[in-house]
Formats: C-alpha cells, structure tokens, sequence
C-alpha cells in the first residue's frame, strides 16, 4: 500500500462497514439508498482522494449504482472521475460501464471506444452478465484479434504483455499525454 493510499484502520473499519451496507441496500435494488451510503464512505476520505484505491472503489460503486437506476447523466461525471482522477484507467469494469453509459446517451463513437478496451482487456467473460446489446454492439464494429475467427471465446490480452500496457496506458488517452517543455 502507498503512503497516498494509507488510512486509519479506524477510518477503514467505518468505510468497509458502509460498503457493506451500501452493497446490501443494492441487493435489495435500493439504488438511492446506496448511493447515500457509498457517498458518504466517499466523503470520508482524506484529500488529497487521488492515488487511493478507496476513492476509486467508492467511485464505481456510485456510478454502478446510477447505471443500474439508469441516471445515465448523473454518472457522466462519476465515470469520468473513476477513470482519470481515481485510477480507473484500465479497470475493465469502469470501461465497459463507461462504455454501456455512453452508448445509452447515444454517443456510439465514444461507447465503441470504451466498450472495445474493456473486450480487449477482460475478454468476453466480462460482457457475460450483461444484455446482449452490448456485446452486440462492439463485436459487430470490431474485428476479432488475430488468430480468432470472431470473439467468441476472446480471453483478454495477457497481463504484461506489450498490447496489455498499452491499452492499459493511460498517457495518450483522455488528455494525459505529457506535454514537453515547461511545467
């Protein structure tokens, strides 16, 4: 664990306990209560909240919850902030959300983006508990890695490998690209 990312085992008994009963409350489909709890638990962070992997659990849990409440709107800015501010970057999860999100606002360029690095990164397991749309979507625009006929049964690039890091990479992506020059 990072020094960034250290905190109290008092503080992360009360975080895991709202996690626990945010997690509860969205069993039970109370999305709203949910949200309150996680971001309560987020709150509770200390700032500076980037480079802690709490911040970017708590993140996706909010926006997990304002998908499945179907605030698409709201969890713009939630899934932007997991992705770039939290360390999401490279998470299949948060793309394939991001993705999902995206594409039900409409705006396909951006979804097929998404939804391509989260099928390349966590291969077809990762679509199998959602609707079929989308992996319709994104299989019917991109084509298969080589060596398979579609994607049918697509593992996900190899942890480490030079095609993993660099989906995985975050530095040209989304405005990080280091500028040269000055500071």
């Amino acid at each position: 664990m990072s020094e960034s990312d250290s905190i109290s085992d008092e503080l992360q008994s009360e975080l895991d306990a709202l996690a626990v009963a945010g997690n509860v409350l969205a069993d039970q489909g109370d999305y709203g209560g949910a949200i309150t709890l996680f971001r309560r638990g987020f709150d509770l962070i200390p700032l500076p909240r980037e480079g802690r992997s709490a911040s970017l659990w708590f993140a996706v849990a909010i926006g997990d919850m304002q998908w499945h409440s179907k605030d698409y709107r709201a969890s713009l800015d939630t899934w932007r902030d997991a992705l770039i501010l939290y360390g999401g970057f490279g998470n299949p999860f948060v793309h394939l959300r991001r993705g999902q999100m995206l594409l039900e606002l409409g705006d396909e360029a951006e979804a097929s983006n998404e939804l391509l690095r989260a099928l390349l990164i966590g291969g077809e397991d990762l679509f199998a508990r959602e609707e079929l749309d989308y992996w319709v979507f994104i299989t019917s625009i991109a084509q298969a890695p080589e060596g398979y006929p579609d994607w049918i049964g697509w593992p996900g690039l190899p942890k480490g490998s030079p095609e993993y890091e660099k989906w995985t990479d975050p530095s040209d992506v989304y405005g990080f690209a280091q500028k040269s020059g000055g500071v």
